[in-house]
């Protein structure tokens, strides 16, 4: 059924940050949620999972409103809904495996041998398993954050948040994070929401919702919003640049093929 938001608004520190949003996340879509620093984005997606409760305004997971939800309840929410946080968020004193595999036993229930095994599964399917006996702080950026999704996928989720996904990786490491995110989406038929600034990430985008000063100030295929007559739309789209934006449409084979080819 969808994830769904109505006239969300939230208030932080005496400040609004989101104000009267009205947005939904369609069954098997990529959504990526976009702005400039500061607009709101992570705010409004921590209230998907009840992180952030609104000020007015309501949340639906598959039908069920969450936010007045009391927080015993929002784990069965939880459960449905992967949250890929920003920064990866490893224990230092497991290795890259015994991330993944630590909720397959606390939250699945697998006994140690299972839930390692199904570990490397998902390290695989990240293409990462070469490096599952290897702990945080002998890898690099990129290995950690698709460790960190391995992590959140393992639990097979039906919804999937990312948020900021590709800040501090260099351009290859973000393209194969960006590859990662489309495959999965497909192949399990998850609903994705991409909180992110990156714009060659778009291409990866099947909607595209522009957030503004807390405000929805467009929603739409990432040609509508390239097409678009509103100054500010145009102005973070194309980054004072008109040809910053033309290879993202044709992108997409790309991303896909250097991703096969690791």
């Amino acid at each position: 059924m969808g994830i769904e938001m109505r006239n969300l608004t939230k208030r932080l520190g005496g400040e609004t940050v989101i104000e009267g949003v009205d947005l939904s996340v369609r069954m098997g879509e990529i959504l990526f949620v976009v702005g400039e620093s500061g607009a709101g984005k992570s705010v409004l997606m921590r209230h998907v999972i009840g992180l952030h409760k609104p000020d007015w305004g309501s949340v639906y997971v598959d039908g069920e409103r969450v936010d007045s939800l009391p927080e015993k309840k929002l784990y069965t929410v939880r459960e449905r809904c992967g949250f890929v946080f920003q920064h990866p968020a490893l224990l230092d004193f497991l290795s890259l495996e015994g991330n993944v595999a630590m909720p397959l036993r606390r939250r699945r229930g697998m006994g140690g041998t299972q839930a390692a095994e199904e570990a490397r599964l998902w390290l695989r399917r990240v293409g990462i398993v070469d490096e599952g006996s290897r702990f945080p702080d002998e890898v690099g950026a990129g290995v950690k954050k698709r460790a960190s999704i391995a992590r959140v996928l393992a639990l097979q989720p039906r919804y999937v948040v990312y948020d900021e996904p590709t800040t501090g990786l260099d351009p290859v490491s973000a393209r194969r994070i960006d590859a990662l995110i489309k495959r999965h989406a497909e192949e399990q038929d998850v609903s994705t929401i991409v909180v992110s600034h990156d714009l060659r990430s778009l291409a990866i985008a099947h909607r595209v919702a522009f957030l503004h000063r807390g405000r929805l100030r467009a929603t739409g295929t990432l040609d509508e919003l390239r097409a678009s007559s509103d100054p500010v739309v145009r102005r973070f789209l194309l980054g004072g640049n008109p040809q910053s934006t033309e290879a993202l449409a044709t992108q997409d084979d790309d991303i896909c093929y250097s991703y096969r080819r690791e």
